[in-house]
């Protein structure tokens, strides 16, 4: 039986498209999972912002026990270069954070605390 080149690859496409979407998934629940733990919140701002097919990236950097954070996170629109917002991260591992678009930080604000807050901190939430 004689099986052409084309009906060989469907299965390694369908197998490669598989793994790949276990792997993000996984990764996704993973980064859940440990932000569950325990988590503090600071004050991050966005360092750079740039375009890829389909999305924006932002870099955006915090700090946390005298050590500089800087994490690359996506966005279905384009982070302006400065603009503050709260960041969500691990205590265990910082650098597992997320950055809370939808909660800009007032300009009043200008230090984050150094050990993070165990609190949401409300009080810093821009309202319009």
């Amino acid at each position: 039986m004689n099986i052409n080149n084309k009906e060989k690859s469907i299965p390694v496409v369908i197998i490669g498209f598989l793994v790949l979407v276990g792997t993000y998934l996984y990764m996704h629940n993973r980064k859940m999972e440990l932000l569950e733990k325990p988590i503090l919140y600071s004050i991050s701002s966005i360092e750079e912002s740039y375009a890829i097919i389909g999305y924006f990236a932002y870099d955006y950097c915090f700090k946390y026990n005298n050590e500089e954070f800087k994490v690359t996170g996506t966005s279905n629109k384009k982070q302006k270069v400065g603009d503050r917002f709260i960041v969500k991260y691990s205590k265990e591992n910082p650098e597992n954070s997320e950055l809370l678009l939808a909660l800009p930080i007032c300009d009043t604000i200008l230090v984050a605390p150094q050990l993070g807050r165990k609190e949401f901190p409300k009080h810093l939430i821009c309202k319009d």
